[in-house]
């Protein structure tokens, strides 16, 4: 038997076995993973586990091919990236490898273009890459988020040479203002063959007072009344939605809506006490950085956002 050491292991990269025969019954070449500190889903426990035919067992079977010293190190399950935006077609496998070597072997991409999607769909979701999913265009309203960060893709000359600010709407985002249009781009997302389906709700309390506003360009999105609709259409094509939310009205408003998943917290957005800290801040913070600096926050940090009077039980007993 071979023996050998990893520093660091994820549970689904245990099971990658090679396509050699075994000595056992069943022809599964098996590898024993012994002296690992296993999560149960509570706490770490030590165990040995088998990997046989790319399943994981608890049980030794008859003849054990390689065995694998984990050296008392902790064996999590893979990580997830809930959100993020993969734009930048020629870093697909810098992404991946980063992702799979921080363990992260899932990726929900919450709103892209197509024609970057047809580059990802022929690089992911095999064997050496991470699994993704994407909402593909977004729902928002005319002048609302994320049109600029679709403008700013474009100045970076992410998408096809041939585009100009007039392709955005309908390849990158839907910027719908009526039924109508939501009905005429539901055909066109279809299309484009997406995983679920994103809106974009920003500061819904006040969508009738910054819709046409200038001083609000982007810092919107679209009308909340037209998100059940969104959703009926969603659910009868058998997808999910998630809703980009930033107040506790847009949180109050998906929930309604019927949406199934949501994107960003209360009090998050750049309008909020935690916007408005992070942009007096002397460079913008990364994520990670922001992360750890929201670790010594003042104990009054979003309270604006979070102690808004909604009703949370009623929220609450229509999701069930």
């Amino acid at each position: 038997m071979n023996m050998r050491s990893l520093s660091c292991v994820a549970a689904t990269a245990l099971i990658a076995v090679t396509c050699q025969t075994s000595n056992n019954a069943d022809g599964l070449r098996v590898v024993e993973y012994r002296n690992g500190l296993w999560f149960d889903g509570a706490v770490f426990r030590p165990a040995t586990w088998y990997s046989a035919g790319g399943t994981l067992r608890s049980k030794r079977p008859a003849y054990v091919d390689e065995v694998v010293d984990l050296q008392r190190k902790w064996v999590v399950p893979p990580y997830a990236e809930g959100h993020n935006h993969w734009l930048e077609r020629n870093a697909i496998d810098a992404y991946a490898q980063t992702y799979l070597k921080d363990g992260v072997f899932y990726l929900k991409d919450h709103t892209n273009a197509p024609v970057i999607r047809a580059k990802l769909d022929s690089t992911l979701n095999r064997p050496g890459t991470v699994d993704f999913i994407s909402a593909n265009q977004g729902f928002t309203g005319p002048g609302g988020h994320p049109v600029q960060i679709a403008r700013q893709f474009l100045a970076f000359k992410a998408f096809p040479p041939s585009w100009t600010d007039r392709d955005l709407e309908g390849n990158v985002y839907f910027a719908v203002d009526s039924a109508v249009q939501i009905d005429r781009a539901w055909s066109r997302l279809i299309e484009s063959r997406p995983d679920f389906v994103k809106v974009f709700l920003l500061y819904s309390e006040e969508y009738a007072r910054r819709k046409d506003d200038s001083a609000f360009l982007y810092r919107r999105g679209i009308n909340p009344a037209f998100v059940p609709r969104i959703v009926e259409l969603a659910h009868k094509a058998r997808l999910r939605v998630s809703a980009h939310v930033y107040s506790a009205t847009d949180f109050h408003n998906a929930v309604t809506a019927g949406v199934d998943d949501i994107a960003h917290m209360p009090g998050t957005g750049y309008d909020s006490v935690c916007g408005a800290w992070l942009l007096r801040q002397p460079s913008f913070p990364t994520a990670s950085s922001a992360d750890s600096r929201m670790g010594t926050r003042p104990a009054f940090w979003c309270s604006k956002e979070i102690r808004s009077p909604i009703s949370q039980t009623r929220i609450g007993s229509q999701r069930g």
